[in-house]
């Protein structure tokens, strides 16, 4: 299965892999992949990720960045459940992913 494929299958079909719906369990199934695929999948996404939401580096794991630039994207709204928050953050992750393994050429 290709990388992009796999983004497709957890965007449309998370429950085949995911056991829940929360944000970290979506982060530890794609660590569990990237390292079955011997670091293939995230080979360069840190440094990619903070270059493209112009993060200033720092020793936050990209998972922690990519959950608080949700938390800032939600903070209009007037009700910040963790459930709201965890939805936008697996879309926001999912969608990074595939923009930079496209950007990469690594689909």
């Amino acid at each position: 299965m290709k990388n992009t494929e796999l983004i497709q299958h957890l965007r449309d079909r998370p429950r085949m892999f995911l056991l829940d719906d929360a944000y970290e369990t979506l982060v530890a199934f794609l660590m569990g992949f990237d390292a079955a695929v011997d670091g293939e999948l995230f080979c360069g996404f840190d440094p990619w990720l903070r270059d493209f939401i112009k993060e200033p580096e720092s020793s936050l794991h990209w998972s922690s960045v990519i959950r608080g630039k949700a938390l800032r994207d939600q903070a209009a709204t007037p009700f910040n459940h963790t459930k709201t928050v965890d939805m936008s953050a697996k879309s926001l992750l999912l969608d990074l992913l595939q923009q930079f393994l496209k950007r990469e050429s690594r689909q």
